[in-house]
């Protein structure tokens, strides 16, 4: 269910779902709390599922916080209005930063830390010809000028684009990739790519900074690809060096997409395990319930 929570600092649209402790997913770039993050699982095994749309993207205002430290305060705020005490944070992708922060920040609320393909470092460096090309066509003004033109000519023609596409992601080969996944996992990427959409959120993140994160106490899961070419593993070992009470998980999948593919299922049977193990005492007591 879509819902929308007026915080001090503007709107926040989220999705909430499901009974039982409670795990809040941070969404990566393009995307918002509509995207697709494998919540039938979580579902099926209890729990409350709250994924809010991030600043600038959706139906959430960017005034909520330019910033993910500016931001997690009003997420934070989101929670209390749910009644939720604590809870499991997963970041995924760019949202990272924003799990990074939030962790940080309230380690009083955060039971427990997963980095799914997950930025944890600057990740654009400002002198690169790639940070200036995704400020141009990626800015709020020009975003859907690109984003529109993309999905025309994946109508035309969707494998080509769909590999092309697939190269930004992956260090394999793209076809072979592609041609590892099964057909509902060809259309799922194909609709991927088509539901993109930067809004005034994607600009923002690519500043996103959090400083410190060897203050972050709860335990951490990073789970990342070294076939990831979107987020290089170097974030995965960067984060792990840091945070002292983590560990590490290497994605047994070919791209920067941990769910699709060969190799998906341990990934989420790794997510599932680790929920389970550091939630288990508040689902006995009960001080996560919503």
């Amino acid at each position: 269910m879509i819902n929308n929570f007026k915080c001090s600092n503007g709107n926040i649209e989220y999705f909430i779902e499901g009974k039982g402790p409670a795990v809040l997913i941070f969404h990566g770039g393009h995307d918002s709390c509509r995207g697709y993050f494998r919540v039938d699982k979580l579902l099926e095994n209890g729990y409350t599922v709250v994924i809010p749309t991030r600043p600038g993207y959706g139906g959430t205002d960017l005034s909520v916080g330019k910033s993910c430290q500016d931001a997690v305060s009003s997420f934070y705020a989101l929670l209390d209005e749910l009644k939720i005490k604590q809870t499991a944070v997963i970041g995924v992708s760019a949202g990272g930063p924003t799990a990074l922060a939030f962790a940080k920040a309230y380690p009083q609320k955060t039971n427990c830390l997963i980095l799914e393909s997950a930025v944890t470092k600057p990740w654009f460096h400002y002198l690169t010809f790639q940070y200036w090309i995704c400020r141009s066509l990626l800015s709020e003004k020009n975003q859907k000028k690109f984003w529109n033109n993309l999905r025309q000519k994946l109508a035309e023609d969707s494998l080509k684009l769909t590999l092309k596409t697939l190269k930004m992601f992956t260090r394999k080969n793209p076809i072979r990739v592609y041609e590892e996944y099964d057909v509902e996992e060809k259309k799922l990427i194909k609709q991927l790519l088509f539901d993109n959409d930067s809004g005034a959120g994607f600009v923002p993140d690519m500043e996103h900074r959090v400083k410190n994160i060897e203050d972050i106490i709860c335990p951490a899961l990073i789970i990342h690809s070294k076939d990831d070419a979107s987020v290089p593993f170097a974030h995965a070992k960067y984060a792990y060096k840091k945070i002292t009470t983590s560990e590490i998980f290497v994605a047994p999948v070919a791209s920067h997409f941990l769910y699709i593919g060969p190799g998906s299922e341990d990934v989420m049977k790794k997510r599932m395990d680790f929920l389970k193990k550091h939630i288990y005492n508040l689902e006995k007591t009960g001080a996560n319930k919503v």
